[in-house]
């Protein structure tokens, strides 16, 4: 089970959210993902007794090795335009 965006539950119902994602984690559900911004980190620790982890960003390389590798895949072959587009791509978004 996934739930997205704790840090966006309205401060009333957060403490209705905990309750219900406790109980759920004492079920058979096999794991429960909880994702946040980091301001939320402490109070998920302590209320359902678990480790935090942070995700880190994907470094220049990576992200060029993704998009080149998603285009191969339906393009069927690499070409020095698709990576001339890709770096102008990543250049625009990383900025």
């Amino acid at each position: 089970m996934l739930m997205d965006g704790f840090d966006e539950i309205c401060p009333i119902h957060a403490d209705k959210a905990v309750a219900i994602l406790s109980e759920l984690m004492k079920t058979k559900v096999w794991r429960v993902w909880i994702t946040s911004r980091p301001v939320q980190k402490e109070t998920l620790e302590n209320e359902l007794s678990v480790i935090a982890w942070n995700m880190k960003n994907l470094s220049r390389e990576s992200q060029q090795q993704m998009l080149l590798n998603i285009c191969i895949s339906k393009e069927g072959e690499k070409n020095f335009e698709l990576d001339d587009l890709i770096n102008q791509l990543l250049l625009l978004l990383n900025h």
